[in-house]
This record gives C-alpha cells, sequence and structure tokens, in this order.
C-alpha cells in the first residue's frame, strides 16, 4: 500500500509539473534516511482517519559546505511548499490554518551541500579556495602549494579529509548512526555510503518538532527526515519534485539505515494562473 500511494503521489506531481505532452525522462537513485527519537516513537503517526495538524516553518533554500559555481536559480519558495504540503496531505499531516491547534512544528529546508576536501598538506582542492590570495595579487600559485610537487619534493604520500565529514555523513547516514556499526556492513554497501557522502549532493531535510513545548520555548524533536541525491549531472529544479514524491511518504517512519530508492526523474514545470474574474451569481462572500 506504501509503494502504491507513493506511485500515485508521484504521478499527481508530474501532472502538476509536466506541461501537456512532456514526458519524464531518466532515474536517480535516491537517499533517505529517518531519524526517530524517543519523543516521537511515542507519537501515534497520523493517517487520513487520524491527521495530524502542523504549522509549517521554512528555512528555504540553503548551502553547505563548498561553494559550487555555476549553481542555477533554484525554485521560488512558494512551489517547493506546495509540492510538501501536497505530500504531507497525502500521509495526515495538515496545515493547521485558523480553525485548528496545531500539534506539530514542522522545520523545511532544502538545497545543497558539497563537501570541502583537504589533503594532509594543508592543500584545499577546491578551485574557488586554494590559491586565492595569490592570484588575487596577479601571480601565481606557489610551487610548495601544488600537491603533486610537494609529494616529490617530501617523498610523502598524499591523504586528504573532508572539513565537513560530519555534515555531509549525516546527510547520507543520518544523525544517530554508529560508526562501528557501518564498519560491519558489507563492503560494497559501506564504499556506497563512503562516495555518497564525498560528493555534491542535493536535498530536503523535514524536521518535526512537539508544538507545545515549542511555545514553552523548549526544543522537543521528534524525527528528522533527510532526502538527497548527487548533484553531478542534474539541477535542483529537475530533481526536487522526485526527492519529495519519495522521500516525504517515509517521514515519520523509522528506516534501518539509509534506504536507496532508484526513481524517474520529473521535471518541474510552471503553474500559470489567470486573471481572477467574478462569475454572475456567485455568492457575495467568495
Amino acid at each position: 500500500m506504501h509503494a502504491i500511494n507513493r506511485f500515485l503521489l508521484l504521478s499527481g506531481l508530474a501532472a502538476i509539473a509536466l506541461p501537456l505532452g512532456l514526458r519524464a525522462d531518466g532515474e536517480i537513485p535516491v537517499d533517505v534516511v529517518v531519524n526517530m527519537t524517543a519523543a516521537g516513537n511515542a507519537v501515534a503517526r497520523p493517517d487520513a482517519s487520524h491527521p495530524a495538524f502542523y504549522f509549517p516553518v521554512t528555512r528555504g533554500f540553503t548551502e553547505g559546505g563548498e561553494f559550487l559555481a555555476g549553481e542555477a536559480l533554484p525554485p521560488a519558495t512558494w512551489q517547493v511548499q506546495h509540492m510538501v504540503a501536497m505530500a504531507l496531505h497525502q500521509e495526515g499531516y495538515i496545515y493547521c490554518g485558523r480553525a485548528h491547534r496545531p500539534s506539530v512544528l514542522l522545520m523545511l529546508w532544502w538545497g545543497y551541500k558539497a563537501p570541502v576536501i583537504i589533503d594532509n598538506n594543508d592543500y584545499v582542492n577546491t578551485p574557488s579556495i586554494n590559491g586565492a590570495a595569490d592570484f588575487n595579487k596577479g601571480g601565481a600559485t606557489p610551487f610548495y602549494s601544488d600537491p603533486i610537487n610537494t609529494a616529490f619534493r617530501t617523498g610523502n604520500m598524499l591523504t586528504s579529509a573532508v572539513i565537513n565529514k560530519t555534515e555531509m555523513e549525516e546527510l547520507v547516514l543520518g544523525s544517530d548512526y554508529e560508526r562501528e556499526t557501518y564498519r560491519n556492513l558489507p563492503s560494497l554497501r559501506l564504499e556506497r555510503l563512503v562516495n555518497a557522502s564525498r560528493v555534491p549532493r542535493y536535498y530536503v531535510m523535514i524536521s518535526a518538532l512537539d508544538f507545545e513545548a515549542a511555545m514553552r520555548k523548549e526544543t522537543v524533536v521528534l524525527w528528522t527526515a533527510r532526502i538527497s541525491t548527487a548533484r553531478e549531472g542534474h539541477s535542483l529544479a529537475e530533481v526536487l519534485p522526485t526527492l519529495i514524491a519519495e522521500g516525504v511518504p517515509m517521514a515519520g517512519r523509522p528506516t534501518d539505515g539509509p534506504e536507496w530508492l532508484v526513481s524517474p526523474i520529473v521535471p518541474m514545470g510552471r503553474v500559470l494562473a489567470g486573471t481572477p474574474v467574478m462569475k454572475p451569481g456567485a455568492p457575495p462572500e467568495r
């Protein structure tokens, strides 16, 4: 039933996002990991018969890690909010409006995270950082800062590290993973997870907080869903509908580590509205 609902939601987003006659093409691997807290496990997950009313807090588009040149403009905030609200509604999470007091505060943000990689000679392997001061002076990068020349000169084997390693690993593996547990994973799966955390990734994150606790200025997290895919070859607007359609139905459900889904890409289109017209005979209150 869960798979059927996800298919219907994906089809619904395609119907909204795609102009008539345009066909979705291609697939992307989507990584979904949901971390539940003890407080979240104590709350029954909503459904259509027993919905949970939420109040949204949108943090919007965010960039993390190394700056990525050539990034296209992100989709409009209202477009992303609308798609997420539709997907949440399918799962029993309903916007509270003015008629209902919410029980959940949902925080939403999206964007990209990119690793900042540095080697053991303090050489940052990113063009926007390395050699910036020297080039600004009209010179060239000094010989000793070149990693290959340094290796020849010192005889040392170069190794590299990710400065924002924890941030990148949390995006792929979740926030409560245990390193020792993942070391026991089959080697191919572990290699895939590590490689996924070392490349730029587009993502959507939703975090659920207890609303009453928030009103008391207390932070009680119920669950956090992280949904991402590799950036290479795509734009954020291209993959966002798929990330939302695949990941939101799993929000509030604990995952046993990262779950990988191969999903069709649904390009984001435009919704054009005409000029509002009052039709004869319409009730005045409308």
